[in-house]
């Protein structure tokens, strides 16, 4: 079911989405080493083309919430240094105790199967851990004074005090430690079948060399060790590195050959030659920036194609669907798009297919939600009613949007045996067929 639950949300890139299905079955069928990551892949190609929301995707399937995974800014790696930022400072720097490294085993199963309970577990270690520093602080503190204060700035009997406190506070840190241990005995460590987790490298061709290096030990032998000397396991992980390498090549080639990705059929030798383009361009790019021995360690090295506008268009019904079912049904107001509508935000989209769906949501947002936010702000979004959305299209060089709203419609009986509309006979629309108001004592419109 994978593969049908992917095509559901990723529109465009079926070829590419059989293969990472393909991949997920040999790991699922257990046909895999099992001390390396359960799945590596590169995911190329232009902008806005569902790489990222393809891990977003696979979150949700896996373990049933888009945001289940830990994700890794590449564009903060981008100096030699920041690998620190992954594994931690070395010992001696000031603050190294101080930040989790982005790759300890806690961040990486953060997210990671929620019913094993394994998030508390950590969340319990690393509170324990914060709580035996304090003790530490406090009993260092404790002894300095009682080392170094002059005996004659201290009352009578105060060593007494300071000697029951110090007692006190190692019973207490002798506590936590029998408490720690438990814990981190109860988590599941070395190459053991770890929860399974998600990881996601963003737009990695922006990190230094050095990150790709450090990587190559976690590809290999599913595991890193941190400046801590604590070593993180990934022999779970699904790991996700999406680049946008070559794209300014690819988005000038889509530019220039825009009239094929906007009309031509999907089996057209155009067409493929295009895919084929494409993809030995981004292949090329990947090429230029990543050693051999990087790329070699990759399950799948997946270019995504250039979005076609029979795409872009299936992609514009799943935004409306989503938006409708969020923000307008619990208002019970009903959107009704006219077809031209659709078409003409689309053809906007398509102006620089380089952008891909993103340009195609700021359209949406320009044209649709924009105003639709305006009309529910000046309170113009009403219970029952019908907000239909015309194209006119009189000046061919400035077309744009009208919207209309008709009180009531097939939600009436509803509202009323809810107690919220009111039973006086059928309420008449007040449009007509060209979208213009009409009054009451009209005959009814055919809209």
């Amino acid at each position: 079911k994978l593969l049908a639950a992917l095509k559901n949300e990723i529109i465009g890139q079926d070829d590419v989405l059989k293969d990472i299905a393909d991949s997920f079955d040999t790991a699922d069928a257990g046909f895999r080493e099992k001390h390396k990551p359960r799945y590596i892949g590169l995911f190329l190609g232009p902008k806005g083309v569902g790489k990222t929301l393809t891990a977003k995707i696979l979150a949700f399937i896996k373990l049933g919430n888009r945001a289940s995974f830990t994700r890794i800014d590449c564009q903060l790696l981008s100096e030699e240094h920041t690998v620190s930022k992954l594994i931690g400072s070395p010992a001696g720097y000031v603050g190294h105790k101080d930040t989790v490294p982005w790759l300890a085993q806690e961040n990486i199963d953060k997210y990671s199967n929620p019913d094993s309970g394994l998030s508390k577990k950590r969340g319990a270690v690393a509170q324990a851990k914060e709580f035996l520093e304090k003790i530490d602080t406090a009993t260092l503190a404790i002894l300095e004074y009682k080392l170094f204060t002059d005996q004659k700035e201290k009352t009578a009997g105060e060593d007494e005090k300071i000697d029951q406190m110090l007692l006190y506070n190692l019973e207490k840190r002798r506590k936590v430690l029998i408490l720690l241990d438990t814990l981190e005995k109860s988590i599941p460590k070395g190459t053991g079948e770890r929860p399974l987790s998600i990881l996601l490298f963003d737009e990695i061709e922006k990190a230094h060399k050095k990150i790709f290096n450090a990587l190559l030990g976690v590809f290999e032998e599913g595991q890193m060790q941190m400046s801590s000397g604590d070593i993180t396991y990934f022999n779970n992980t699904i790991i996700i590195m999406t680049s946008n390498a070559g794209s300014k090549i690819m988005s000038e080639l889509l530019y220039e050959k825009k009239k094929i990705i906007g009309f031509a059929g999907e089996t057209s030798k155009a067409k493929k030659d295009l895919d084929l383009e494409i993809y030995e361009k981004a292949i090329g790019a990947a090429k230029e920036i990543f050693p051999p021995e990087f790329l070699d360690r990759c399950d799948r090295i997946s270019v995504f194609r250039p979005l076609s506008k029979e795409s872009l268009s299936a992609i514009f019904d799943i935004e409306l669907r989503n938006f409708v079912e969020t923000h307008t049904n619990p208002l019970f107001v009903k959107l009704d798009l006219a077809p031209e509508v659709k078409n003409f935000v689309v053809g906007e989209a398509t102006d620089h297919p380089g952008n891909g769906a993103r340009l195609l949501n700021k359209k949406i947002y320009k044209y649709l939600r924009k105003q639709l936010t305006r009309l529910k702000n000046r309170g113009e979004l009403h219970m029952g009613d019908t907000i239909h959305v015309l194209l006119d299209s009189n000046d061919p060089k400035k077309p744009k949007l009208e919207f209309y709203r008709e009180p009531a419609d097939d939600l009436t009986p509803f509202l009323i045996e809810a107690g919220i509309g009111t039973d006086d006979g059928e309420i008449k629309p007040t449009l007509n067929e060209n979208g213009d108001f009409i009054s009451p004592d009209d005959p009814e419109p055919n809209i």
